[in-house]
């Protein structure tokens, strides 16, 4: 962290190519814009904190809830930026 005019800054330097990224597992991919959307949350003053209670973010201005349409159960998650799907019915 450093202090910009009286601002502390935090700096977050992220090298993941996206050929790294299709290699992830779906749980990885969602916890890695949630982490995205957690540090874009605090830098807007929000509350940082569990995401997954009722929706979920990818940290590009998307939400999703975490509840599936379909099975009804809290299992949604992001698999890329822009989109969503359950992690049980797909």
């Amino acid at each position: 962290m450093s202090e910009i005019m009286g601002v502390t800054v935090l700096h977050v330097d992220l090298k993941v190519t996206a050929a790294e990224m299709r290699e992830w597992e779906p749980a990885r991919i969602s916890a890695f814009f949630n982490g995205i959307a957690q540090i874009k949350r605090a830098a807007e003053g929000l509350p940082f904190g569990d995401l997954s209670n009722s929706t979920i973010d990818d940290g590009f201005g998307n939400t999703w809830s975490i509840t599936c349409p379909e099975c009804k159960q809290q299992s949604m998650e992001i698999v890329r930026p822009g989109k969503a799907q359950c992690g049980n019915c797909g």
